[in-house]
């Protein structure tokens, strides 16, 4: 165990490069609500939290059992990211699942619970260049004559 002084003068104890919150037993659950909570005290907005409630609650039942955090693997991750494309999911919408996930497991490494991140070598599915329509110059000019 080694005691580290941070710039701020407090003082971080760690055992062999883990942080206090260093727990990769935590049920995912726990974890989630955890994560949650952050979110909410951060000023997450309510279509967030319920984009979060949706993704979370997928992944859950795709997991179908109670598991710890530490057990969850990068193959995982892309089983179920893949079975959201098998059922015809837009990539768009994929691609936002595999957001929120990254995102809760880099909290966790960030917080200490977990020393990597199942997420880290797994790629944001690609999503189609959608690129707005732009108005021709005739258009345009036709816009302001009618108005």
């Amino acid at each position: 165990m080694s005691q580290s002084k941070q710039e701020n003068g407090s003082f971080s104890i760690s055992e062999e490069g883990k942080g206090l919150n260093y727990n990769p037993e935590l049920e995912l659950a726990e974890a989630i609500e955890e994560f949650e909570l952050m979110a909410n005290v951060d000023g997450r907005s309510e279509k967030t939290m319920d984009l979060y409630d949706y993704v979370f609650g997928r992944f859950t039942d795709f997991l179908s059992e109670e598991i710890t955090i530490g057990s969850i693997s990068t193959k995982q991750i892309r089983k179920y990211l893949a079975e959201l494309i098998e059922e015809d999911l837009k990539r768009t919408t994929v691609a936002i699942h595999h957001r929120v996930l990254n995102a809760f497991f880099t909290w966790l490494v960030e917080e200490g619970f977990l020393k990597k991140s199942p997420t880290e070598k797994v790629d944001e599915p690609k999503t189609p260049d959608k690129h707005p329509k732009v108005l021709s110059k005739e258009q345009v000019e036709k816009l302001v004559q009618a108005a």
